[in-house]
This record gives C-alpha cells, sequence and structure tokens, in this order.
C-alpha cells in the first residue's frame, strides 16, 4: 500500500510550490555546522566539507539534476526530513497484483479507464478482472471496462506473467461526472509507486558520513561510499543504492520500493551491508545483491583451460573458458582467465524480493594436455573474490646424467647409453627427450626417448647411440618442454646435459678379413661332428 506519508509530502510539495516561495538553500559549499528547516528549494551542486555537519529537519526538494556530495570526514544528518525532486510517478504492477480505487459519489453504472505509461504488448498476456468480469489479453496505452462505481471503491486485479506494467492514471465516469485518479492515490498489494523517470532526479554522493532517520527519500541516486546509516525511513524510486568496495549501509526498520533495476540494494565487491527488520519493492526485485566488478583466475599455466561449475545467481555451468597464447598478443598473454563474462556471472551474493538469503557455491577444474600428459587442479569452492591464484600442480624434471657404457666405441656400431632423470616437482610426468652431437641430432634409438618418472623419484632410459670416427665426442641430451612452459622454467629446462667424452675408432680391416676363414672352420666342424655322429650309430 502506498504510505499516507507520501502522499501528505506530494501534496504538501505542491503546495509549498504553487502557493509560497520556500527558503532557499544555495548549495555550493557547506563547511561549517549547519541546519536547514522548513522548506528547502535546492538550486544548485551542494558539497559538505570541512569537518562538518549538514542536519536536516524540513523537506528538500531538487530543482534539476543536482548532485549533494558529502566529502570525507562531514556528515549529512537527515532526521525527519524529506528529500525528493520535481516529478510525476506512475504505478508498477506485479506479475500478480491488487489495485484498490478510490471512488466518490458516483451513480452504479459507471465505466474504469485504465491508461499505461507504456503500451501493453500482445506477449505480455495480461489479464485484468474488474467485479467479477475479467477481460484477457488487454494491450494498448488504455482500457475502459463497465463496473459498479456505487461504493467506496473499486478492486481491480491484474495478472500478467512477462511484460512489466505501470499506470499512468485511472479515471471514472458514470455519464454525468468523471474522476482521475492519480498513482499516488491508488492502493492495493504488489504495487510501487515510482518515477515517472526511469533516471534518477538527483545524486547523493556519500564518501563521508549518511545518517537518514525517520525521513523520505523520492526519486534519487545514492552512491555510498562512506558509512550510510539508514533506519525508520521510506525510499521511493531510489534504487538501486550502491555501496562502494570501501563503503557499508545498515538499514533497520525501513522500507524500499520502486528500484529502476532488479536490486534494491547493489553492494560492490567487499561493501558491508546489514538488513534488518526492513522491506524491499519484491516480486522478482532482490532486497540486494554483492556484485564483483571482475572475476578472473590467474593461472601459472596461460593455456590452461577453466570448466567452472554453479558460477553467479543462476548457477551456471561454463567449460572452456581459455586464454590461447598462440593467437594473442604477448603482453596479454598474462594467465588471466575471466570466469564471468556477464553481471548476473559476477553476482556471488544476494537476498531476494522475499527475504531469502542466497549464496554462490561455484567449483572449478583447470587443466592442460601436453605432450608429457594432462595436469590439472580442482578448485571445490570458488573464493567471491576478484582474483583467485590457481596453481597446477605440476612436474620439475632434470637430466640429471648421460652416461655412455665405455669412453670408446666402434664408429657405425652402437653403443650402449644410459640417460637419468630426476623429478623435483608435485606430479608424475612422461618427459621426452633428444639427443645432439656438435648442434646435429644424434643417431640414437629411439631417435626421441619417452620416460615416465615419478614426482620426487628418479628414472633411467636407456639408447643405442651409433656415431662416425671421431675423438672425445660429446652426446648432449635436454628436455624438450611442452609448448604451454615455454614463457617460463614451469616443469625444467631445456639446458643441455652433456655425457663424458667418447672415442670412436674405425674397426680394423684385417679383422674383418677373418670372416672366411672363420666360416670354413665352423662347417668343417659340423661336417666332421655328423660323421662321429654316423660311426657311432651303426
Amino acid at each position: 500500500m502506498v504510505p499516507s506519508s507520501m502522499r501528505r509530502t506530494f501534496v504538501i510539495m505542491m503546495m509549498a510550490l504553487l502557493v509560497a516561495s520556500p527558503a532557499l538553500a544555495d548549495g555550493g559549499d557547506v563547511d561549517d555546522n549547519t541546519t536547514w528547516s522548513g522548506q528547502i528549494s535546492l538550486t544548485e551542486n551542494t558539497t559538505i566539507s570541512g569537518n562538518s555537519t549538514l542536519t536536516v529537519d524540513g523537506d528538500i526538494t531538487t530543482t534539476s539534476d543536482h548532485t549533494i556530495t558529502i566529502e570525507s570526514g562531514s556528515t549529512l544528518d537527515l532526521n525527519g526530513a524529506t528529500l525528493q525532486g520535481l516529478a510525476t510517478y506512475k504505478l508498477k504492477v506485479n506479475n500478480s497484483a491488487t489495485v484498490v480505487v478510490p471512488v466518490s459519489s458516483m451513480s452504479a453504472s459507471g465505466n474504469v479507464k485504465i491508461k499505461f505509461s507504456e503500451e501493453v504488448t500482445s506477449w505480455a498476456s495480461l489479464n485484468i478482472t474488474i467485479d467479477g468480469s475479467t477481460e484477457i489479453n488487454v494491450t494498448g496505452m488504455e482500457i475502459t471496462v463497465a463496473a459498479n462505481l456505487s461504493g467506496d471503491n473499486i478492486t481491480i486485479e491484474f495478472v500478467h506473467p512477462w511484460q512489466d506494467i505501470h499506470i499512468s492514471d485511472i479515471q471514472l465516469s458514470d455519464g454525468s461526472s468523471q474522476s482521475i485518479v492519480s498513482p499516488e492515490q491508488l492502493s492495493g498489494e504488489g504495487i510501487q509507486l515510482i518515477s515517472e523517470s526511469d533516471s534518477a532526479l538527483w545524486h547523493l554522493i556519500v564518501k563521508g558520513t549518511l545518517i537518514i532517520t525517520n525521513s523520505e527519500v523520492i526519486g534519487g541516486d545514492i552512491i555510498c561510499e562512506g558509512i550510510c546509516t539508514i533506519s525508520g525511513s521510506t525510499f521511493t524510486s531510489s534504487g538501486p543504492i550502491e555501496i562502494a568496495d570501501s563503503g557499508s549501509l545498515s538499514l533497520t526498520d525501513s522500507a524500499l520500493t520502486g528500484s529502476r533495476t532488479d536490486e534494491d540494494i547493489i553492494a560492490h565487491d567487499s561493501a558491508m551491508i546489514t538488513w534488518t527488520n526492513s522491506t524491499g519493492t519484491g516480486g522478482v526485485v532482490d532486497n540486494w545483491i554483492r556484485l564483483l566488478s571482475s572475476r578472473e583466475f590467474l593461472v601459472d599455466v596461460p593455456e590452461a583451460i577453466v570448466t567452472t561449475t554453479g558460477i553467479g545467481y543462476f548457477a551456471k555451468n561454463a567449460t572452456g573458458d581459455r586464454l590461447d597464447c598462440g593467437v594473442t598478443t604477448p603482453e596479454d598473454c598474462d594467465g588471466h582467465i575471466s570466469i564471468a563474462n556477464s553481471k548476473l556471472e559476477r553476482i556471488v551474493e544476494w537476498q531476494n524480493g522475499g527475504g531469502v538469503y542466497g549464496t554462490e557455491q561455484a567449483s572449478a577444474n583447470i587443466s592442460v594436455e601436453t605432450i608429457w600428459g594432462e595436469f590439472s587442479t580442482t578448485v571445490a569452492l570458488i573464493p567471491h573474490a576478484n582474483e583467485v591464484q590457481i596453481n597446477i600442480p605440476l612436474p620439475h624434471v632434470t637430466i640429471t646424467s648421460v652416461e655412455p657404457a665405455e669412453d670408446k666405441g666402434e664408429a657405425n656400431f652402437s653403443l650402449g647409453v644410459q640417460i637419468h632423470v630426476a623429478n623435483s616437482g608435485a606430479t608424475d610426468a612422461a618427459v621426452r627427450i633428444e639427443c645432439f652431437v656438435d648442434g646435429e641430432y644424434a643417431d640414437i634409438a629411439p631417435s626421441t626417448p619417452t620416460i615416465s618418472v615419478a614426482a620426487g623419484g628418479a628414472a633411467m632410459v636407456p639408447v643405442n647411440w651409433r656415431n662416425s670416427v671421431g675423438e672425445d665426442v660429446v652426446l648432449d641430451c635436454k628436455l624438450i618442454i611442452p609448448s604451454q612452459f615455454h614463457s617460463g622454467d614451469f616443469v625444467g629446462t631445456n639446458a643441455s646435459t652433456s655425457s663424458t667424452p667418447v672415442t670412436w675408432e674405425a674397426v680394423d680391416d684385417d679383422g674383418s678379413n677373418l670372416f672366411y676363414p672363420i666360416l670354413i672352420a665352423v662347417i668343417i666342424a659340423i661336417g666332421g661332428g655328423v660323421v662321429i655322429m654316423r660311426n657311432r650309430s651303426s
């Protein structure tokens, strides 16, 4: 129901404007302790500074889009006051609402004309019921319905699941007389009296202290960067009240109605809010929300893929958020991955229109797929913070030694080599290795050996090395670092580890000429053995 005090305020304001010349508050700087009483017309921007207090126990009306600024250390104290702009009003009708229209001295048979501030579309599915008769799918800027006007009032029921409905006025006629009922005169359930303008009529920026007690605030825009304390007061078309990250707001025994957005109060980031025994606009309009200005993971592996579950107001799931350094300029490849791409995904805490508290309980999996395997971590409950540091458990592998079996080898014949690795990291890995001789790929088998090494453990992989004739030949081996880790020493270094020198000698030609004599001797020996076996058997 629209408070009677609000209607009285409106009447008083109009009478003051039309009949009397209100006391003028010039505005500008207020730098001494000052009290404003009676009717005050604010004609310019006003700044309260110098650690002073401006106390208001009268009615302030802003004549234009003015701003009141309370500097740090100073105070605005509204006590039994009214702060409003020059405005016309409309009545917002919730999805299911009852509007009571006062009737005076009319006959039984008449008409009720409902005029809307904005055109009602067909998809609004608006149904209106008067005296038990229902008009279905009402559209347009107005509708006229027959009604019995003999009582003190008539009741109109509205049901509409989709579009916002606003009433500019209701006209009653019985053929001989007519009356226009303004939004301020209407009462009921599921309704809010709001400013005709969708924009604020005045602005209040609180860097110091704001105290509002037993007062009425209409049509404003309030940003609380300092300390705001409100008790026993009514706010109309003055939402959302915004609390900056540095600010705090305490609301007690108060009522807010007709917010311009889906929230009566927005607490930004770490802002403090206390809501005690108060009511809000209701319906789809939340009492308050906590809105983060940004939400990012700072991941130590820029190519990581983030999969989130239960993000934001509607617990959205998202898969595959990624910072792809392959297509991003180097200065942007900094590991920052956004996990919220809309306002709804940045809302982490709220109290809905019914006064029920809610909070986001989201989780995330962060993984990176590499040639060494997949590395990942899980965040069971994502902190409600602008930036969350994510450290994926990674291996850290080094080649500890490259050990040939001998310090001499026969040219173009294989020599066994053991490559030893150690993993001082936090998880297992299947690393790949490549080897060189004088900067050229070495002739080893396998050509790129792979070895699994456990976290905190060591392992060895054997290879066969072939080389041409040469003295003091060194085999240099290094890790093949996955492309995701090229920007830093995350999982190991690709510096080479060298073997002890090996001298590769040519094979002696005389030695090779013994092949045929040895073959002949073997054949003779086999033949002799056959003869002996036959003699024994005979």
